[in-house]
């Protein structure tokens, strides 16, 4: 629910600071990049750390990317780096809702 609402709020507030629609599409683009980049490091902080610490730092960063929205009054390069914080935090918790089974025990061969 919070990775949906993270591209609907830095949406309203491009477009609150002035940006047409190129530079809000920009504002996304930097958000799922980011996303994307952290993919890996979601991997092995759930491999090293357990997925309790990967849900943790992931809420920690999308909310704290959403919270600090509202202090930037404005300034374009607070937007942007704000989203890439929210986007890192989604790339974070990427493998949550991955199961942890090997595919011998989730899928066994019928002999």
């Amino acid at each position: 629910m919070l990775r949906q609402a993270r591209d609907f709020l830095f949406a309203l507030a491009g477009l609150d600071a002035g940006f047409d629609q190129l530079h809000v599409g920009q504002i996304i683009a930097t958000m799922y990049l980011s996303d994307f980049i952290c993919f890996p490091v979601s991997g092995i902080m759930i491999d090293r750390l357990g997925r309790k610490y990967s849900l943790v730092s992931s809420l920690s960063l999308i909310s704290l990317g959403c919270l600090l929205l509202a202090f930037t009054s404005g300034s374009k390069v607070l937007i942007f780096l704000f989203a890439s914080m929210a986007g890192a935090g989604s790339g974070v918790g990427a493998g949550i809702g991955a199961p942890d089974q090997p595919l011998s025990v989730r899928f066994p061969r019928s002999r």
